[in-house]
């Protein structure tokens, strides 16, 4: 890896501030020379992970995805099998793809064949649901950035979303390539589902997880002193649990980096190597419309999505919004219409939101309503519209319930996902949302 780094910078003096000729006389070897050096080391070190690589890669709208990838094996030269996190299929079913390390700026990575890291990009919505042309603005090309002992941290060619791999142990090969990530994946949802809310205590402290696979994200949530205390990360499925992005801090500096998968059992992982035994309440620590405005900012509905615990009555109030899209859409008109509903605790706004997208900006249909919110019945009841906005996404139907209903804000729980379900007073409405940050 040493030899790695120092070859990425003297590549980079190469390519920024130096002639030729002074080059060729402080090295021994021309710049040609040394840039295919350094192309073949990276490539060794690809091929040379005795076990293959984890691999985790990130996406500009939909999180982080988990990978295996194991280059040249069996001897196959400029091949990569791969198993992923994406679905029931890819974390199941390896699949083979051709790669290739070329230089440009820089050593760089790139996936030749379509296989399963394709499908992030893949600009046709009925692959994984990203947007037409982009995907999930995700990237197949990646330039080497920099190496440590165990990784290589590689970044995006075209959207500069992020690619890490870290070396695999023979255990972790052994999953991913018998088909038993699948097995996995299944088990830690099957916890969380069972668990419904999900606690660990750390330093005299409970925390409530919440996880949300359709977002690829991970809330933890604290209330010490009648204080609220939340903080969330992307995470990814591997082969003993989940990864967590960049690590979720705790209230005593430490961070949580991983959950991990034992005997059945899931455990939060500090980083500094502390076990906490997660463990399934009824209750959780605070209901979810007291954490709007603090973990929590909005719940959304995107576009042509229908959660589970939505009724009849309110996937006809959703969908009236996204019905206003063709499918498939028209060329030259707008590809898709998101909706979210958004808290302003501090002055009692809530904001009804429609974004028709023609591009990569919207343009958005803006309600504001004052609220009042009744802690002992859990009722939201909202008056006083104001239109802020008028843009092509018709939400009149959700404007009406608005404005003609009292209505309650509560936890979902579905697969072992936690969803926002808005109730009507008397029963009759049920929407279910995704809750954002």
């Amino acid at each position: 890896m040493k030899k790695l780094n120092k070859l990425l910078f003297l590549g980079v003096l190469l390519f920024f501030g130096c002639r030729r000729e002074d080059i060729d006389l402080i090295f021994d070897k021309t710049p040609d020379q040394r840039m295919g050096e350094l192309q073949k080391e990276v490539k060794q070190q690809l091929v040379e992970a005795k076990y293959g690589w984890r691999v985790l890669s990130s996406t500009l709208t939909k999180g982080t995805y988990g990978f295996y990838m194991d280059f040249d094996a069996e001897g196959k030269a400029d091949r990569v099998r791969m198993v992923s996190d994406i679905d029931n299929v890819s974390s199941k079913v390896v699949r083979t793809s051709g790669y290739r390390v070329k230089l440009i700026n820089a050593p760089m990575l790139s996936f030749e064949t379509y296989t399963y890291i394709h499908q992030l990009a893949d600009p046709d919505p009925g692959v994984i649901g990203g947007e037409y042309g982009d995907g999930l603005k995700a990237d197949i090309e990646f330039e080497l950035q920099r190496t440590t002992q165990d990784s290589l941290f590689f970044k995006g060619r075209k959207f500069r979303s992020d690619m890490i791999l870290i070396r695999a142990s023979q255990e972790e090969q052994r999953v991913y390539l018998s088909g038993n990530f699948l097995s996995v994946i299944n088990e830690v949802k099957s916890i969380f589902a069972n668990n419904q809310i999900s606690l660990f205590d750390h330093a005299g402290v409970t925390y409530q997880l919440t996880i949300n696979s359709d977002s690829r994200t991970l809330g933890i949530m604290s209330y010490v002193n009648d204080k609220i205390v939340t903080t969330n990360d992307l995470f990814s499925y591997t082969a003993d649990g989940l990864q967590i992005g960049k690590g979720i801090p705790l209230l005593n500096g430490d961070v949580i980096a991983k959950i991990l998968l034992l005997g059945g059992k899931l455990y939060a992982i500090t980083g500094k190597g502390d076990k906490h035994e997660i463990r399934g309440s009824q209750t959780p620590l605070l209901p979810l419309a007291d954490m709007m405005g603090s973990m929590y900012a909005r719940v959304f509905s995107p576009f042509r999505v229908q959660y589970p615990g939505t009724n009849a009555a309110g996937a006809n109030i959703l969908y009236q919004v996204h019905r206003q899209i063709p499918d498939p859409p028209v060329a030259g008109g707008a590809s898709k219409i998101d909706l979210d509903l958004q808290w302003d605790t501090a002055n009692k706004y809530i904001y009804l939101q429609g974004y028709m997208y023609y591009s990569a900006t919207p343009t958005m249909t803006r309600y504001r309503y004052n609220y009042t919110y009744d802690k002992t019945t859990g009722l939201f009841k909202l008056s006083n519209k104001v239109v802020q906005s008028t843009g092509f996404a018709s939400v009149g139907l959700m404007d009406t319930f608005l404005l003609n209903n009292e209505f309650k804000l509560e936890y979902y729980f579905d697969s072992g996902n936690a969803y926002g379900r808005i109730v009507s007073k008397d029963g009759n409405v049920t929407m279910t949302l995704m809750p954002l940050k």
